[in-house]
């Protein structure tokens, strides 16, 4: 069915409907969409989400394939509670406290580009395309990320545990700043697991970066690019994938907090391992 205008009441679609969007679509005047099947926004589409209003999608049996452009805004939100599958290859923007919440499996694919300021959820997996970027601003809950692309973090801030899993050679990850909002919070980096068809790469290499000392919550690790690359190695027949997770920048924290700063206190840690097979 056709999806098109504006709606400024709530509205339900039933189960088994497939969702298409035509031209542009409004949500606004704090109304919510209840979709239960499933949703496309197809290329050269757009759709807005105004001002505390959402688009709910609750199906467990249909996708939800976004290929055009998603814009939500201020206190809006755009929530998949279940689908078999989301698929993004167009673009997506959310504003300051805006909502983003994928908890399904979601793909990143082509060149789709996703920018959340306000927060970001996903919950279900998340797996990022090689020329997929994801630029992530706000609050992050994530039980991991599968990247194979690019994830910038600018001002992002981590309350629980956040994992980035390095997929493929070339893959990326920027921060530029990063805040943890207590000692239970922390980033990962690894690349432990990382294939290549169906070979595992020889190295598991492990960055984590959490918040030391409680006295100084919601401070920043800042200015840190990690890089994956992987090189093959051929000794007569048989062929391994020798995979490295280099860390490069200058380093510094940002002190979020009234407390004076210890000199001899270790505000933010960060933990390497690597168990190099070759």
């Amino acid at each position: 069915a056709e999806l098109t205008g504006v709606y400024g009441t709530n509205t339900t679609f039933p189960l088994n409907q497939n969702m298409v969007v035509s031209g542009t679509l409004t949500v606004t005047g704090q109304a919510t969409l209840t979709i239960q099947g499933g949703l496309e926004i197809p290329e050269g589409t757009t759709v807005y989400i105004e001002e505390g209003s959402s688009i709910i999608v609750n199906s467990g049996t249909a996708n939800v394939i976004i290929a055009g452009n998603l814009n939500v805004y201020e206190t809006g939100a755009f929530t998949v509670t279940l689908s078999k599958e989301v698929n993004i290859s167009g673009t997506i923007l959310s504003e300051e406290d805006a909502r983003l919440a994928f908890n399904a499996p979601t793909k990143l694919t082509g060149s789709a580009s996703v920018t959340s300021m306000g927060t970001f959820e996903a919950n279900n997996g998340l797996e990022i395309g090689s020329e997929a970027t994801l630029s992530l601003q706000g609050a992050v809950s994530t039980d991991g990320i599968k990247n194979s692309g690019t994830i910038t973090m600018d001002g992002a801030s981590i309350a629980g545990t956040a994992t980035i899993n390095m997929a493929a050679s070339g893959a990326v990850v920027n921060i530029y700043s990063v805040s943890f909002g207590s000692t239970n919070a922390s980033l990962e980096i690894t690349d432990a697991g990382l294939t290549v068809g169906q070979t595992v790469a020889v190295n598991d290499n492990s960055v984590i970066i959490s918040l030391n000392n409680s006295s100084y919550a919601n401070s920043a690790i800042e200015g840190l690019v990690f890089t994956e690359s992987v090189t093959a190695k051929t000794q007569g027949s048989v062929t391994d994938y020798v995979n490295t997770l280099q860390m490069s920048g200058n380093a510094s924290v940002n002190v979020n907090s009234n407390v004076q700063i210890d000199e001899n206190v270790d505000i933010i840690k960060i933990a390497i391992s690597s168990t190099a097979q070759a």
